[in-house]
Order: structure tokens, then sequence, then C-alpha cells
């Protein structure tokens, strides 16, 4: 009976072609994920499953609240003519709490597994499935258990003579994703400072969701030997930007050719003299020269480095095509930042932190599914639709039993622009409010204002 009554909160969009809610996220997956890390629980209105219902539909919003889940979590209960629970947060909030990050990255997976085998039709590129990598930043709230792990920036103060801490704690997301359907594949929670914090140091944490065969897009700073030999030891062909500063190794007068990496003798900030001996001593690599010319700008020269070493298997211009799709990897991290609201968490501890990442992830690869169903049966790329629109039609539909309207129909319409070499200025054209900024934590400017207004 419970089962049923979740199948239900999980699909209230039905309609006569599109598949449902059940068929992305079923119960069956969620009851095996609760045995697989034996999580127990009572028969209570916020069980797991309802739970995980109410905070995907939090990264759903751009209202994030609590009491706005709540509010959903009882409008579906009234459509199911079942008594409203109480609107108070608390025993949401007490029923996350319970459940450990481990379960919501866990549900993540699922997702991304179901994905990977309903994608059985061809690749963006001819030459297998391609993976891309980077990292970005976020900032959290600023509470004495954030700091124990997440660092401020430092600020020199010049006229003080003295390093001071700024801003908010801000932690580094590492995050793989599928070039084709833009969907999540693994990634990982740091700091963003400190020893194994920088990406070239997390992503040989997560080497595991590389499959044999695979493509790796990433920029330059991948382009190392301890990446590149990793790599190769799990057979998954790299493309990276080749360096500038590695410009003088090579001959820059030939536009394609194979250079030989010697290993480093030392490098006491990545390996140790143990894992260093396990490197090879020597591999090859082939560096190709190709050449941006945007509109109405002068051409500029690049260099990039593969481990295609056939030019007769791969050619330079596909190689220089699947690169200009890095992009897309900086494009989902907009989606998740802005769209989705990533971009500050305002969690109270290192653990929630994780919790509301996940989370959104979740809510990202449901997303990702959806466009993925409605592009395979419109014949589109998931990648060439919109995103924002998506997510804008999913969130109000997901809610609403109205048979007549196909959600596929309406997320396979809205298609991005196609516009190459597109720029747009890194700014804000609208002013903000003009207030003091808060150097201090909030308790202990209003204990400033107290003493100010007894004085």
């Amino acid at each position: 009976m419970l089962k049923s009554n979740v199948a239900k909160m999980y699909c209230h969009s039905k309609s006569d072609d599109s598949e449902d809610f059940q068929n992305i996220l079923s119960v069956d997956e969620i009851s095996n994920v609760l045995k697989e890390l034996n999580i127990t629980f009572r028969s209570r209105i916020f069980t797991p499953f309802t739970t995980l219902f109410a905070l995907v539909s939090r990264s759903l919003n751009a209202d994030a609240s609590f009491r706005r889940a709540v509010v959903e979590v009882n409008a579906i209960r009234a459509i199911r003519n079942e008594k409203a629970c109480s609107s108070y947060t608390g025993s949401l909030c007490k029923a996350k709490s319970r459940l450990p990050a481990l379960f919501f990255k866990k549900i993540c997976e699922k997702l991304w597994l179901s994905l990977h085998e309903a994608d059985k039709e061809s690749n963006p590129w001819v030459h297998g499935k391609v993976r891309v990598v980077d990292g970005t930043g976020f900032s959290m709230a600023d509470t004495k258990a954030n700091l124990k792990i997440y660092h401020k920036h430092k600020a020199f103060n010049k006229y003080k003579g003295e390093v001071k801490e700024s801003g908010f704690p801000i932690g580094r997301i590492l995050a793989v994703f599928c070039l084709k359907t833009g969907a999540l594949i693994d990634l990982k929670i740091d700091s963003w400072k400190g020893k194994g914090c920088g990406e070239t140091s997390l992503i040989r944490k997560i080497w595991d969701c590389f499959s044999k065969g695979e493509t790796l897009l990433a920029d330059a700073l991948y382009c190392n030997y301890n990446t590149i030999s990793e790599a190769l030891s799990a057979e998954v062909k790299i493309i990276v930007e080749y360096p500038k500063k590695m410009i003088k190794r090579i001959d820059t007068n030939k536009s394609d050719q194979i250079i030989t990496l010697q290993r480093p003798r030392f490098n006491c900030k990545i390996k140790s003299h143990e894992n260093l001996d396990q490197l090879p001593k020597e591999f090859k690599l082939r560096v190709i020269k190709i050449t941006c010319a945007p509109s109405g700008f002068r051409p500029k020269v690049k260099w990039l480095a593969t481990t295609h070493l056939d030019d007769s298997i791969v050619t330079a211009k596909e190689i220089a095509k699947l690169y200009r799709m890095r992009w897309q990897v900086e494009l989902n991290f907009r989606s998740i930042k802005t769209e989705m609201g990533l971009n500050f968490i305002n969690a109270k501890t290192p653990e929630s932190i994780e919790k509301e990442i996940w989370t959104c992830m979740i809510a990202y690869n449901v997303i990702r599914t959806k466009m993925f169903q409605a592009g395979l049966r419109h014949k589109k790329l998931p990648v060439h639709l919109s995103f924002k629109a998506a997510l804008q039609i999913v969130s109000i539909f997901r809610v609403i039993k109205i048979k007549k309207i196909n959600i596929d129909i309406m997320i396979a319409s809205n298609e991005v622009g196609k516009r190459p070499d597109r720029f747009e200025p890194r700014a804000i054209k609208k002013r903000p409010g003009n207030y003091a900024l808060l150097s201090d934590s909030r308790d202990l400017a209003k204990a400033k204002l107290c003493k100010k207004s007894k004085d």
C-alpha cells in the first residue's frame, strides 16, 4: 500500500504518450538503495520516498524553501484525498537528517545508469562516447562547522599590513558529464584550497566512473603527466588543450606531430616516490595546431594534445571539432548554479552541504532524462534543447494531472539558439541596491547595533 501511494506521488503528470516519473525514478530502485544501505524507517508521513520527493522539488523551484516543499506535499495529499500534514518544516528537516548523504549519491548514480542503458543511439562523435570534466566553486553559509573543512578567501590589507579572511567559505566541485545527454556521471566535493583539493588531484579519486574506450575532454589544466598516464592505464583516450608554457617542447612549424613525454623525476605535490615509480617512463602524445577565427576577432592559434595517435583513424579536423564542444560543460555548470540555485548553499554543516549538492544533482539528472526522452522521440540531441525551458515545464506539470498535454512535445519544441562563437561581456547591467557590505557575522553586527542604541 505504501509503494502504490509513493508511486502516485512521483507520477502526477501523466500523458497519453510520454513516460512518467515512475519510469525515471521508480519506487523499487529507491527501495533497493534503502536495503543496500540498511536504512529502516517507521510508517510516517515523511518516509524516505516522500522526503526525497520534497527535497527534489525544492531544487526544481527558484523558491528553494522547506516551507514550499511541505506545501507541495500537502497539495499532493489533497489530490489523493488524504489528510494534510502540519505546515511546520521541522518534520521534513528531521527526515532529511535521518538520511545519509550516500543515499542521495546512490540515487543520482541510479538515474545516470538508467539513462546510460537507454542511450543506444549514435553519439555526437563517431569514435565512441565522450565525457567532459571541469571544476567549479560554490559558497556557503558562514558557520563554525563549515569553517572546519572549507575556507575563506584571504585578502591583504595594505593599510593595516595584515592578511584577513573575507567573504564566505568556498568549496570546489569536480564533475564529469556525458557530452551527448549532458547528464551528471559523478562528482567530487572538497575545499577550495589545501593539499589534494585541486582539480587534478580530485579527478584521480573518480577514475572509476570512466569506461574503457571512452574519450575525455578537458582544458589545459589536465595536460600533465600524471593525469594522462592514468588515463592511458584506464584505457581512456584524452583530448586536452596544450598549455602555452609547454609549447617550447614542440616544433611550432608542424601542425600535426607526435611527441614523447618523459616521466618527471620527482613531484612532491602530486605523487610520492613510490607512486611515481609505478608510472610509465614515457609515453607518446599527439599535438595538433588549430586556428580559431571567430567573427569580428583576429585569428588565434591553439594547440591540442590527444592520445588518439593514428591520424588515419581520427583526423585533426575531427579532434578540433570535438574540442569545440567542450564548452558544453560550462553551460551545464551555468544551468546547475544559475537556474537551479547551487551558487550559494544555505546549509549549516558540511554533511548538509553534501546532501544539498547531491539532491540538486538528482533533480538535474531527472530534467536531463526528460530531455533525453523528448529528444529521442523527436530525433533531436538533448544538448540542443533548452534546459531552462525543460526545468520550467517539469516543475509545473509534475504535480498537475492533465492527460491532454504531452510534456515531451513541449520540451522538444524549445531548442537553444545556434549561435557559434557567441561572446558577451562578463558584467551586469542592472546595479544592485546601494547597501553597505556586512564584514562581520550577523550576530556580531546586531550586537554592535544594540550597543550603539544603548549609548
